[in-house]
């Protein structure tokens, strides 16, 4: 017997125009109609995921302008959300729509928070962002007149002579 010739172990190909044997017609079909719509449905789920990202990184750098702009000693919570919302204009289009921008200011901190939505491809996916930044603000103190730890004279500071 010759390699290419059938065997009892190896049953020959069908060939063209042959019909195929029993309890193989249609398997081509059916992975077709299960398997690429999945293989489809994961691509699409991993660029939602990846403009998410994307979302949440333009609202987090729009959230720190705007709290750097407020943050500064002469800064005000309306220059602080127009430069956020500048900054959204300028990276964020497309990319987080709906986009509200709250800042506030204390003595001590100021918050800036930024929602949004992101760009959905994939239905009923969740797709908000909010980012939120909070920082000190910018205070000049004055210049204290007392004497510090290493001014103090030896005889008044203990640890001075023990070196």
């Amino acid at each position: 017997m010759s390699p290419a010739s059938p065997s009892p172990e190896r049953p020959a190909a069908p060939r063209t125009g042959q019909p195929t044997p029993p309890g193989q017609q249609g398997t081509v079909t059916l992975e077709a109609l299960l398997v690429y719509p999945l293989v489809l449905l994961i691509a699409w789920i991993g660029m939602q995921l990846a403009l998410v990202h994307l979302a949440d990184r333009v609202a987090l750098a729009a959230a720190e302008e705007g709290a750097s702009a407020a943050r500064a000693r002469t800064g005000t919570l309306t220059a602080a959300g127009q430069r956020a919302h500048r900054y959204l204009d300028v990276l964020g289009s497309g990319l987080l729509a709906d986009p509200t921008i709250r800042i506030q200011r204390t003595a001590d901190t100021v918050t800036a928070e930024v929602h949004g939505k992101a760009q959905r491809i994939v239905p009923g996916f969740p797709v908000g962002v909010t980012q939120t930044v909070q920082s000190p603000t910018e205070r000049f103190r004055a210049e204290s007149r007392g004497f510090g730890n290493s001014e103090v004279p030896s005889a008044m500071n203990p640890r001075a002579g023990a070196g």
